[in-house]
């Protein structure tokens, strides 16, 4: 029949409280761990001496740490950020609709 209406599926259920928080802090935290050598190498950026700068741009710092501190030195830090991810990501993804 050609005036009948095409077959829709059902929307999914939507997920539990908890594995949509869970959900929520694991990608807020990968997130974290992709981003923080650059937010390092921003506030380098930003604080170093104007009037005699150390670095010449964002890919100057990310070479001049890994040369100078090794690769590692491109995370320092990045523990304390999963920790306020985990904290903060969850309470807003997973308070959204109950508060909507």
């Amino acid at each position: 029949n050609m005036c009948a209406a095409p077959n829709k599926k059902a929307p999914p259920p939507p997920l539990p409280g908890l594995v949509l928080m869970g959900l929520s802090g694991t990608a807020a935290s990968w997130g974290e761990f992709c981003t923080i050598p650059f937010d390092t190498a921003k506030v380098r950026l930003q604080i170093q001496d104007k009037a005699n700068p150390v670095y010449r741009g964002l890919a100057d710092v990310l070479t001049k740490m890994v040369r100078d501190e090794g690769v590692t030195s491109l995370w320092k830090g990045v523990s304390a950020g999963i920790q306020r991810q985990c904290a903060f990501a969850p309470i807003r993804i997973g308070l959204y609709e109950p508060v909507r």
